[in-house]
């Protein structure tokens, strides 16, 4: 690990925010996008929040709807989970609720 960090400080990574398409298909993991991620990773100091941060998009699920979510998993939910469901949509910011009152 000691040999392989300083060359992981030099890799550019910007290519992990490209979308991945074909991603049903896929068979097998990429090793260059694994040592893409490790770059990336090393360079927030492994601080995973940071990098899922810089990603976006499909690692942050921004693409979802979610107060449509909330709505459709509410009948299947506790009161308790559904209040903490909602705290943590607000609290992370990945939309704007629709039912903005905890039940």
């Amino acid at each position: 690990m000691i040999d392989s960090v300083p060359a992981l400080l030099d890799v550019d990574f910007s290519s992990l925010r490209d979308p991945v398409l074909d991603y049903a298909s896929q068979t097998k993991i990429d090793p260059d996008r694994v040592r893409l991620m490790t770059a990336c990773a090393v360079c927030y100091n492994l601080d995973i929040g940071l990098v899922v941060r810089y990603l976006g998009q499909e690692y942050t699920a921004s693409w979802r709807n979610i107060p449509e979510f909330l709505v459709a998993a509410e009948p299947y939910l506790s009161v308790e989970v559904y209040n903490h469901l909602h705290r943590v949509q607000i609290l992370i910011g990945m939309s704007q609720p629709v039912i903005s009152v905890v039940r």
